[in-house]
């Protein structure tokens, strides 16, 4: 064995084994971020998979022996953990780091309703990473853009029939869904108010799922009484457009955590076609 391999050799038993006296001859590798991207998402939950690198300087390769974290959503810390898998880094080279964090929205939230009313958070992800006896610290931060929850409106009002007594209309509702993932929706009640009046009231279960940035429709047909609901009704559809409320909620059935409720109430003008 010539001398110089020799003499890296026995740097990196030292250097391991804690001689502070054979830190001089290494240089620290270095840890910088690179990216935040989310492995996955849906309604309730989230992985964001954090990508760092790490730049070995030295002539020997190193390993990472551990890395821990710490994410912090508005200031509260929320998760935190440890990585265990070793990452070798060849002599003077780099290799990327991927560290996935799974948070659950609800952990800081108090209600579905407070998490559909934000568009992000702020986050900060803190801690270190093991590198031959190094321990260099870490620390991002950004802004994490949260699920947007379904929309509810009503398309159009179909008259089949209008007469002096009665009326044979279908109701077109909408479910859109705003996000790049698809959705489940297991429950859907609703109350549906045109002008003044009550036109209709239901439940539907086990609505199919929502593609990402589709939206499916439903329709509900629907028969009027102008007897015991007066003229003034008749008058109304005989409109082009009539102003609606539509209000209700959504029930969501999630793996590991329950059910939950999302109250939706929504204004606006419908088109009356014949």
């Amino acid at each position: 064995m010539t001398f110089r391999p020799f003499l890296w050799i026995l740097l990196v038993i030292l250097f391991v084994t804690g001689c502070k006296i054979m830190e001089p001859f290494f240089s620290k590798p270095t840890v910088s971020y690179e990216k935040m991207s989310l492995q996955d998402m849906s309604l309730f939950d989230a992985t964001m998979l954090f990508t760092f690198r790490v730049d070995n300087p030295n002539p020997v390769g190193v390993v990472i022996q551990k890395g821990t974290y710490n994410l912090a959503i508005e200031g509260d810390s929320v998760v935190s953990g440890t990585v265990a898998e070793q990452v070798r880094v060849m002599a003077g080279g780099s290799e990327s780091i991927q560290l996935p964090v799974h948070i659950n929205f609800m952990d800081f939230f108090n209600s579905v309703t407070a998490l559909a009313q934000r568009d992000e958070v702020a986050y900060m992800l803190s801690g270190s990473f093991d590198v031959m006896g190094f321990t260099i610290p870490y620390e991002t931060g950004g802004k994490l853009a949260l699920p947007k929850f379904p929309e509810m409106s009503v398309e159009s009002m179909n008259i089949s029939e209008l007469s002096l007594s009665r009326a044979k209309i279908s109701v077109v509702l909408a479910v859109r869904n705003l996000n790049d993932f698809a959705i489940g929706l297991d429950r859907l009640r609703y109350s549906l108010d045109v002008g003044e009046f009550n036109f209709l009231a239901g439940v539907m279960e086990s609505l199919r799922g929502i593609d990402k940035n589709d939206r499916v429709q439903i329709s509900v047909p629907l028969e009027m009484d102008f007897v015991s609901m007066g003229r003034s009704v008749m008058q109304m559809l005989g409109r082009d457009t009539a102003s609606y409320r539509i209000s209700g909620d959504m029930r969501f059935n999630t793996p590991g955590g329950g059910t939950r409720y999302l109250p939706f109430s929504r204004v606006g003008e419908v088109s009356l076609s014949r």
